[in-house]
């Protein structure tokens, strides 16, 4: 029994850890919008210049290069790797005692610690 819940809060953090990824993805300008839905879609995007084109070696279609998304919103890979760098930290901490520690408070209190972690950037002096 001690094991299965052991692999059920294993299989949550890993849960929560891809949640927080695409969320650190997305903070940092790193995921593109989604694709126009209709004709109109396009056009009110293409109008609104929410669109980046990328110059590439080749292209397989009319789309390729094409991103969805506001220029205006810039992409910090950087800022991510530091998140998520510091992130994976508390992961494998969380991760640790949900594995090794046999008090279950203390591996629920891991995982609910991780799922409550948000990234604060380190201030330079």
């Amino acid at each position: 029994m001690v094991r299965r819940k052991a692999y059920y809060l294993s299989n949550r953090i890993e849960n929560i850890f891809d949640v927080k990824k695409r969320e650190l993805q997305k903070q940092f300008g790193l995921v593109d919008d989604s694709e126009p839905i209709s004709p109109q879609d396009m056009v009110d995007r293409i109008k609104t210049g929410k669109y980046i084109i990328e110059e590439k070696k080749k292209y397989y279609g009319w789309s390729d290069g094409l991103r969805w998304r506001d220029p205006s919103r810039k992409e910090d890979q950087a800022g991510f790797d530091a998140a998520n760098s510091a992130m994976q930290i508390a992961f494998r901490d969380a991760l640790d005692t949900i594995k090794i520690i046999s008090d279950e408070q203390a591996r629920l209190k891991a995982l609910k610690d991780f799922e409550a972690w948000t990234y604060t950037p380190a201030v330079a002096n």
